[in-house]
């Protein structure tokens, strides 16, 4: 999971084990892949994706 905290708020509390529901692109890598775009896309190019944690939503 890749959530650019550049453009979208950090998850503050966020621990392993952790429930979090989220809306991404999904790409895949040699590593198995990568989850991004858990954000708003600033230039529009992009579905906006989110993050959910403890009743707050995270773009």
């Amino acid at each position: 999971m890749a959530h650019n905290i550049d453009i979208a708020d950090s998850v503050p509390g966020l621990q392993i084990d952790s429930t979090v529901e989220f809306y991404g692109e999904y790409e895949w890598n040699v590593k198995g892949g990568v989850i991004h775009w858990t954000h708003h896309d600033p230039v529009g190019y992009h579905l906006d994706g989110w993050l959910k944690y403890a009743g707050k939503t995270y773009q």
